[in-house]
């Protein structure tokens, strides 16, 4: 039996919505919340994707119901939240560069 992986993605701008799409079309995998520190964008797209929004990368990380966290911030942010999902025992998606 597999089991499903329950996401997390911090960033809902450009690529963000790209990422739960896909998330949301692969079987075996659910999208449990995303996180954006503009309120607006994060109830937008959670309310599009149907999943939680939070409001910080902090909150989504509290979260014992994310295993996995897509990275999808602007580039020179990716390192850092990259790094604190991983100490939060998440594994993590995150693209170049």
């Amino acid at each position: 039996m597999s089991k499903t992986v329950r996401m997390g993605i911090v960033g809902c701008g450009v690529i963000g919505p790209k990422h739960a799409q896909i998330i949301k079309d692969i079987p075996g995998a659910d999208l449990v919340a995303v996180a954006d520190i503009v309120r607006e964008r994060a109830d937008a797209m959670a309310k599009r994707f149907d999943c939680q929004p939070q409001y910080s990368l902090d909150e989504l990380l509290q979260r014992e119901d994310i295993d996995c966290v897509s990275v999808c911030t602007p580039s020179g942010m990716h390192a850092d939240m990259a790094i604190a999902a991983m100490e939060a025992k998440k594994h993590v998606i995150v693209e170049k560069p």
